[in-house]
């Protein structure tokens, strides 16, 4: 069912089963369809990471939530919408173990000293090479990952999609992670990738630092084309 009339000015959203929308001919209302959630890899493993980071906090004794908890409370932080977030120790816990956990790292059963993010600068160069299936980027060796062998740049990446995208659709899937160096690393390179690469489509990739004290960095997502 779809409504089209002078009683809809700029309405926007869901509310019960009706989805107010617009499009070029105007504002109208529309029967709210309910998408059938098909599970993906990326969701699926979302959803295994965070069962097993809230097995983990429970198996913490009290002494070690509080100081999670603790180290938490001193950070204050903005989300996309520029409004102002707090994360609860167990927020931070399992944000942490779960990326340590993609390099292959013991859990962190303490918290770093300081919550605050590391240092990602945008790697450059970032190229997608479909005739030899592989991914390369040049990164900054002054980021704090890449001149200690316990720190890991985490890279992600997405189906290939249209050309004419501009930011990604669909969940992004686990690539590689790449250990820094006592002589600091400043490019990676790895051609074992989760999908298979056509020339001109389009893949958004999503880089996480983190350094060796576990401190995760805010991500980076850059769009990269498919070279032939």
């Amino acid at each position: 069912m779809l409504i089209r009339g002078s009683f809809v000015s700029d309405a926007r959203g869901s509310l019960g089963g009706i989805t107010a929308s617009r499009n070029r001919s105007g504002a109208y209302i529309r029967k709210r369809i309910k998408p059938t959630q098909v599970a993906s890899d990326p969701r699926s493993r979302a959803r295994a990471d965070l069962a097993d980071q809230a097995a983990a906090w429970t198996a913490l004794d009290d002494t070690q939530r509080s100081a999670w908890d603790s180290v938490a409370s001193a950070w204050t932080g903005t989300n996309k919408l520029g409004e102002t977030i707090k994360l609860s120790g167990f927020n931070w816990f399992a944000k942490i173990n779960a990326t340590a956990a993609l390099s292959g790292l013991t859990p962190l059963t303490d918290p770093p000293d300081t919550i605050p993010s590391t240092d990602l600068h945008p790697p450059e160069n970032a190229t997608l090479d479909a005739s030899s299936q592989s991914l390369a980027a040049d990164v900054d060796s002054s980021d704090a990952w890449a001149g200690n062998t316990n720190g890991h740049l985490l890279v992600f990446m997405t189906d290939g999609q249209n050309p004419g995208r501009k930011s990604p659709t669909g969940g992004f899937t686990f690539v590689a992670s790449f250990a820094g160096n006592g002589t600091p690393v400043v490019a990676i390179t790895t051609s074992t990738l989760p999908r298979v690469l056509v020339a001109g489509r389009v893949y958004f990739l999503r880089f996480v630092a983190q350094d060796a004290d576990g401190r995760v960095s805010a991500e980076v997502v850059q769009r990269v084309v498919a070279t032939p």
